[in-house]
């Protein structure tokens, strides 16, 4: 099916049109049926966000976070906890979900609670875990009485994207102006991780938007996300960015994973379109990487895969102390990392310490012990598998298909892909889950209509 507004009239059909209007970015935040103080919740969420990946914001946030947690309670209502509920209990896929997330947190609870009398640990666990995953469920059980819950978060995902390329580009102002060399401290690349975190939420936006207007500023928005990615000099954000882009290519020009009628036309953009799309990235790209930053591309590239740093600083460390401390693992803590690198300083002869496991599974397992790496496993099997269920279901709009490989595409490029070489931050995957529970949700009503 094309997407195209410019196309032959007989290529596209009625449905399309129809697909179309479900997803329009004109309102900002488009949430009409709610209340004002819902509104306004939503609009407080919408810039936690934005706001999310700015490190600069990070212990602000914290306590914003906090707060909206306890106006958000004030909004719910009981038919709200009744549809979160059965949408928990809806698919075997599901529960498993929850079952393993709950246990994750439980792991991680235990173990910082093993630090007492010192609370520092508490406040971490209480900033990376409970706050964020309280946020979650109240926004994901608000969005649930709503048909413009995916509109709301795609529009807030792609200004999430938007925002941060702005601070990316103030950055490199800032970088231009003094004689501070660009790999030095590079801030961009704790900034790249959000742009491989919402491309695929910008890319759906783009393709669905109903105003061409908004479809030029979005596709304009990622083809800048490119050219400003190039500075965060990571080979992960490298590698996880290509997957991205030629995942996303893959589905919208030959409807990849869209399960569609025999009669539809899976494709979401035409050949042409397509490939003009991708020529302008490569020469963007291209340009960005010769004229502004090549000795942090090159210099990233030039390392190729080898990982022996890390082996040697970071994973083998890691599993030392996973190994002293299996069950429980250490908790969160702002210098709990640090204390435990110390005291094994001399098990570790050539290791220098980077300030953590340098990988996903491996960091939990630290935080944890081998129970969070198992729940994390599980948990993972749980999202796929329910991405899966929602894919396979052909009475789902081709909006909320999309939105779900948008969600697993993040998802796996983020903290599979990229989280085999760096720890990404623990927060942004409340924000997925938010997305699953209310696609979960989706999913449960197409069933019941059937």
């Amino acid at each position: 099916m094309k997407s195209e507004h410019n196309s032959p009239e007989g290529l596209m059909s009625s449905q399309t049109t129809k697909l179309k209007a479900i997803i329009s970015p004109t309102p900002i935040l488009p949430v009409r049926s709610f209340s004002f103080l819902t509104k306004l919740y939503l609009l407080g969420y919408a810039i936690y966000v934005i706001l999310l990946f700015n490190v600069k914001f990070d212990k602000a946030l914290d306590w914003y976070a906090l707060g909206l947690v306890f106006y958000g309670l004030c909004c719910l209502r009981s038919r709200h906890i009744d549809a979160l509920w059965n949408t928990f209990k809806s698919t075997p896929a599901l529960k498993v979900f929850g079952l393993s997330l709950l246990g994750l947190v439980l792991a991680l609870s235990a173990a910082t609670f093993r630090q007492l009398p010192q609370t520092s640990g508490l406040l971490s666990l209480g900033a990376q875990c409970w706050v964020p995953l309280a946020l979650s469920i109240i926004t994901a059980s608000i969005l649930m009485s709503t048909k413009n819950a995916n509109t709301f978060l795609l529009t807030i995902f792609s200004l999430g994207a938007a925002t941060i390329a702005g601070f990316d580009i103030g950055l490199y102002s800032q970088q231009w102006s003094s004689p501070i060399p660009m790999d030095v401290g590079n801030s961009h690349r704790d900034l790249a991780d959000a742009y491989t975190f919402f491309l695929p939420f910008v890319w759906t936006l783009a393709i669905f938007a109903k105003s061409k207007f908004y479809r030029v500023l979005l596709w304009i928005l990622i083809i800048l996300i490119g050219m400003l990615s190039v500075g965060a000099g990571s080979r992960g954000v490298y590698i996880a960015l290509f997957f991205e882009w030629l995942i996303l290519m893959l589905i919208s020009a030959f409807g990849v994973f869209l399960k569609k009628n025999n009669n539809e036309d899976k494709r979401l953009i035409s050949f042409t379109k397509l490939t003009a799309i991708g020529a302008i990235l490569g020469l963007a790209l291209w340009a960005t990487v010769h004229w502004l930053s090549p000795d942090l591309f090159y210099g990233a590239l030039s390392r190729g895969l080898q990982v022996d740093d890390r082996m040697l600083s970071t994973w083998k460390p890691t599993i030392l102390f996973i190994s002293n401390e299996p069950w429980f693992g250490y908790g969160f803590g702002p210098s709990i990392w640090n204390a435990v690198y110390s005291a094994h300083q001399i098990q570790l002869p050539g290791a220098i310490n980077f300030g953590g496991a340098h990988n996903w599974l491996l960091q939990l397992g630290f935080l944890g012990g081998i129970f969070a790496i198992a729940f994390t496993l599980c948990l993972i099997v749980g999202v796929f598998w329910q991405l899966r269920l929602i894919l396979d279901n052909i009475q789902i709009d081709l909006p909320i298909q999309n939105a779900a490989l948008a969600l697993g595409l993040s998802f796996f490029t983020f903290y599979l892909v990229r989280g085999l070489v760096e720890t990404p931050n623990w927060k942004p995957f409340y924000l997925l889950m938010t997305y699953l529970l209310y696609l979960s949700w989706k999913y449960k009503s197409s069933l019941q209509k059937k």
